[in-house]
C-alpha cells in the first residue's frame, strides 16, 4: 500500500482544484498523485538536491516506493572535498527548488513552473528568495517574466549548499491537474501579441542532440528530414527548431500556427499557447510509442483541452531501441493530409 503521507510542517493549505486533466494515463495509481503541498524547516539546509532539518536528518518528502527512482535522477552525491563549512547560510526564508529532469524544457515547464502559482496562492513572493538553477536562458526569462529580478535569486551552481533562517520547499504534485496547466498557459501567453492565426508550421529536432548507442536518451529525429521539408514547403509550411528560440518566439510560433507538425519531444508542451482551431500532428516512431509513457495519446491532447493532436507513425530507424529515430512515408503523408483537410 502507497504512503502518501504529506511530512510535518505545512507552512499552510493551499486551496487548489486537484481535478486531472488525463482519464487512464499509464502511472494514474501510482505516486505522481501526491497533492501540493508546502514544507518549512527552520534552520534547515538544501545541499546538493537533499533537503536536510535541522536535526541534520534528510527530509523525504515524497513516499518511500517512489523515493529510489528520484534519488538516482535528482539527488548529486557530495564531492570528495565536501565540507560543510562551505554551507551558505542566507538570513530570512528562502525558496528550494528540487525536481527531477530539471534540465529538461518539458520538466522545467510542468513540474517545476507551477511552483509559481503556489508561492503566489502563499502571498510570500515580496518575502522570499529563491534557490534555482538558471543554467538555462528560457528559465531566466520565464522568471524575470514572473517579475523575479537577479537579487531575488541564489543561484544553485554558485551555492549548491545552503542553510536559511527558514527553508521552504514545495510540491507542486501531479502535472497533470488543470490549476497547472492553466497556470502555464495564462502566466505566460501575454508575453507577445499574436499578429496571425493561419501558420503552418514544422518543428525540426535536427537540432537534439545525438547520443552514442548504449546511451539511454532519445533523438526522435527525421532521418529522411530534407525530402520531408521539400514536401511541406509545397503547402506553406514553415521550417523552425527550437533551440535558442526566445520565449517570445515560442509562444508566437504555437499562438499562430493553424497546423503545427513536429516529432514527438520537449518542444510539444508549448502546445499550452495553441489556439482552439490549431491542429498538431505528432510523428512518432513505432518503437518510441512503446514507451509505457506514450500509450496514451490523452496525455498529449489534453494539455491544451481545445487543441487538436493527431498522431501520423512513420517507419523505425534505428540500431538502438530507444533512439526512436524515424523515416517518414511522403506518400502516405500526403493521403494523410488529405484525410485530415489540409490542402495546398
Amino acid at each position: 500500500m502507497l504512503n502518501n503521507k504529506i511530512p510535518n510542517g505545512i507552512v499552510s493549505s493551499v486551496k487548489l482544484e486537484l481535478k486531472t486533466f488525463y482519464e487512464n494515463f499509464p502511472y494514474k495509481n501510482l505516486p505522481f498523485d501526491q497533492k501540493p503541498f508546502a514544507l518549512t524547516i527552520k534552520n534547515g539546509f538544501s545541499c546538493y538536491n537533499k533537503i536536510i532539518n535541522n536535526d541534520g536528518k534528510e527530509v523525504k518528502f515524497i513516499p518511500e516506493i517512489y523515493y529510489d527512482w528520484y534519488k538516482k535522477r535528482v539527488i548529486s552525491k557530495e564531492p570528495k572535498n565536501f565540507n560543510k563549512k562551505n554551507i551558505k547560510h542566507f538570513k530570512g526564508t528562502v525558496i528550494t527548488f528540487i525536481k527531477a529532469f530539471p534540465n529538461n524544457y518539458f520538466h522545467w515547464l510542468m513540474d517545476i513552473f507551477p511552483t509559481f502559482n503556489i508561492i503566489d496562492l502563499l502571498n510570500i513572493k515580496e518575502k522570499v528568495k529563491i534557490h534555482l538553477d538558471l543554467n538555462k536562458q528560457y528559465k531566466k526569462e520565464h522568471i524575470k517574466h514572473l517579475g523575479y529580478s537577479s537579487g531575488d535569486v541564489i543561484d544553485y551552481r554558485k551555492y549548491p549548499c545552503i542553510s536559511a533562517d527558514k527553508l521552504i520547499f514545495i510540491y507542486v504534485g501531479s502535472r497533470y491537474y488543470d490549476w497547472s496547466k492553466n497556470y502555464i498557459r495564462n502566466s505566460l501567453i501575454n508575453c507577445c501579441k499574436r499578429k496571425r492565426n493561419n501558420r503552418r508550421i514544422y518543428i525540426s529536432r535536427s537540432d537534439s542532440p545525438t547520443y552514442p548507442q548504449g546511451g539511454n536518451m532519445t533523438t526522435r529525429k527525421v532521418q529522411n528530414e530534407d525530402e520531408l521539408i521539400k514536401f511541406l514547403k509545397t503547402y506553406g509550411f514553415e521550417v523552425y527548431t527550437l533551440s535558442g528560440k526566445s520565449l517570445k518566439e515560442q509562444v508566437r510560433l504555437f499562438s499562430e500556427s493553424n497546423v503545427m507538425i513536429m516529432p514527438h519531444g520537449a518542444g510539444m508542451i508549448n502546445n499550452h499557447f495553441c489556439s482552439s482551431k490549431t491542429m498538431i500532428i505528432q510523428l512518432w516512431s513505432p518503437l518510441s510509442w512503446k514507451s509505457p509513457a506514450h500509450q496514451s495519446p490523452v496525455q498529449y491532447k489534453t494539455y491544451n483541452n481545445n487543441v487538436r493532436i493527431v498522431n501520423f507513425m512513420g517507419k523505425d530507424y534505428n540500431t538502438l531501441e530507444i533512439n526512436g529515430n524515424m523515416i517518414i512515408d511522403i506518400k502516405k503523408l500526403e493521403r494523410f493530409f488529405k484525410i485530415i483537410g489540409i490542402h495546398k
